[in-house]
């Protein structure tokens, strides 16, 4: 064993791998060549209840789940300079994750609450595209897009599936 310690999630791209531990701490490796390099501490002063990590589809971005469950942050994997800050006080983040179509980056809150954001690399900030209420009936555990993105599955307490068409038009697909 090379290494061990308490995780809450671990997400890589072609280049990096991003490890976030209980203690609100970030590390990113550069997993190139034989080695594992440590290139970039992030640390939280305040711990967040629920831990997600996400890698743009192309590797150029990392966003996460900041303190306090509400935050999230993207980095730009080029240097790891913060690029967006995006504060949705109010809301308890659950998950989040980079779309196959690499300008999204989806949200979901323990209300049961998708939020879409769009990523533009020209703007300053990210703006929220679409928002959908309701998609699982009691607090979700998971969401997945499919890869084609054509598709969001979302699971949540209450034992069920749902399956949704990615742009939200109409009614849940019977899973």
């Amino acid at each position: 064993m090379i290494f061990e310690a308490s995780v809450m999630d671990i997400k890589y791209s072609v280049k990096f791998m991003a490890v976030f531990y209980k203690n609100s701490k970030i590390v990113i490796f550069n997993i190139e060549g034989n080695e594992m390099k440590p290139v970039k501490n992030i640390d939280y002063e305040f711990p967040s209840s629920f831990f997600s990590l996400s890698f743009s589809p192309d590797g150029a971005y990392l966003a996460n789940i900041s303190s306090n469950s509400n935050i999230i942050t993207v980095w730009e994997t080029r240097n790891f300079g913060l690029k967006w800050y995006v504060d949705l006080t109010g809301e308890t983040l659950s998950k989040l994750m980079f779309a196959p179509n690499g300008h999204d980056i989806l949200v979901i809150t323990t209300s049961a609450r998708l939020i879409y954001l769009r990523v533009n690399p020209l703007m300053a900030e990210i703006e929220t595209v679409r928002e959908q209420y309701g998609v699982t009936d009691l607090e979700p555990t998971d969401f997945i897009v499919s890869p084609n993105n054509k598709f969001i599955i979302c699971t949540g307490k209450d034992g069920n599936i749902k399956v949704f068409d990615y742009f939200m038009r109409g009614e849940n697909i019977a899973a």
